[in-house]
């Protein structure tokens, strides 16, 4: 892993996320809501790794054009990954049942980084971020985790 990734890493990590909050001025004007959102539910594949060393995905921050997710909005969603048991997979953002708009795909190598990808809603999903492995023959699904944002008082 470069040294600039790990650093990166540490700093998001340690601050809860905060370090990727904004990337400059002009993304938080575009980006200005910070939407909540809760992990439900996580999907891991394990063959031979220990859960300590297993795949992962985490979404630690969706900024936006509203203080929701809804259709019609813009978001960046900002995480950070580790990868172990494959030298090269995709990272993918989306919506479960829903649809988005932008290539919302990156390829990362084995070992551990960040991520931001924007996107905008068409139609309304569940929010999830996986790893998919690289073959010729078909993806295989990695790991996923799934997102939510916290029940509102109404």
């Amino acid at each position: 892993m470069k040294l600039t990734h790990a650093l990166l890493l540490a700093a998001c990590l340690a601050l809860g996320g905060s370090a990727c909050r904004t990337n400059s001025d002009q993304e938080g004007r575009e980006y200005p809501y910070s939407i909540p959102l809760e992990r439900h539910q996580v999907s891991t594949k394990l063959d031979n790794a220990t859960l300590a060393n297993a795949d992962s995905v985490v979404i630690d921050e969706v900024r936006g054009t509203t203080d929701h997710l809804v259709e019609g909005g813009s978001y960046i969603a900002c995480g950070h990954y580790r990868l172990n048991s494959q030298d090269e997979a995709q990272l993918y953002v989306g919506l479960t049942d829903g649809r988005i708009e932008r290539d919302t795909t990156r390829f990362v190598s084995r070992g551990e980084g960040t991520f931001r990808i924007p996107f905008l809603i068409l139609a309304m999903g569940n929010l999830h971020g996986t790893l998919y492995t690289l073959r010729t023959d078909g993806s295989d699904v990695l790991t996923t985790a799934y997102y939510q944002e916290p029940t509102r008082a109404r």
